[in-house]
């Protein structure tokens, strides 16, 4: 009986290895509900730390569609490790885009990824927490409470200044901010915060 689980285990992720390649195939469907089904379903199914899976979701923080680019930012949470470089570096780059969709997905991939204290993350949110974009200057605030450290002077005067913004949303994100830096904001950069209607 031992030999059949054992057999039904390695059967099984075979099994695993060909839907996730299968479903990372997906990822380029002309249809956003496809591409949708195929991330959240690699979320649940694909084994965290497989590079070549992290790297086409990864891709997929640049989809045309928010709800896609939404899931995306949900299953790479699921994918790597905290502190992972290469998600990192992906999420540093995608702050380049002029499409603020872009940056707000990256800065939430960041918050999430990015170890506290990681000081490229941390200045990566201290620069977007001035963006033209409000949902950006949101992402960027709630990501700096997830990243900055305790008694990051810089980060807390930058955030204290968003609590003035002519965006509820944003001075709302700035306040959780100030209360995740303190240590008081009941830990919201464990899993993604919904955001805040403006």
């Amino acid at each position: 009986a031992l030999l059949r689980l054992r057999a039904a285990g390695r059967e099984s992720r075979g099994h695993a290895r060909s839907a996730a390649a299968t479903l990372t195939a997906r990822l380029e469907d002309a249809d956003w509900r496809a591409r949708r089904l195929a991330l959240q379903t690699l979320g649940l199914l694909a084994r965290r730390g497989d590079r070549r899976v992290a790297a086409a979701v990864a891709a997929c923080l640049e989809d045309s569609d928010p709800d896609v680019r939404e899931v995306a930012v949900q299953a790479l949470d699921q994918l790597v490790a905290k502190g992972d470089r290469q998600a990192i570096a992906a999420a540093l780059a995608l702050l380049e885009s002029g499409d603020w969709r872009f940056r707000e997905s990256a800065l939430q991939v960041l918050g999430w990824v990015a170890e506290r204290g990681d000081a490229q993350a941390v200045e990566a949110a201290l620069a977007c927490a001035g963006d033209a974009d409000a949902d950006v200057r949101q992402a960027a605030l709630r990501a700096l409470g997830c990243l900055a450290s305790p008694g990051d002077s810089r980060a807390a005067e930058v955030a204290g200044a968003r609590l003035q913004d002519s965006c509820r949303s944003v001075r709302l994100a700035a306040a959780h901010s100030l209360a995740e830096m303190a240590g008081k904001g009941g830990n919201g950069c464990s899993k993604r915060a919904v955001p805040v209607p403006r």
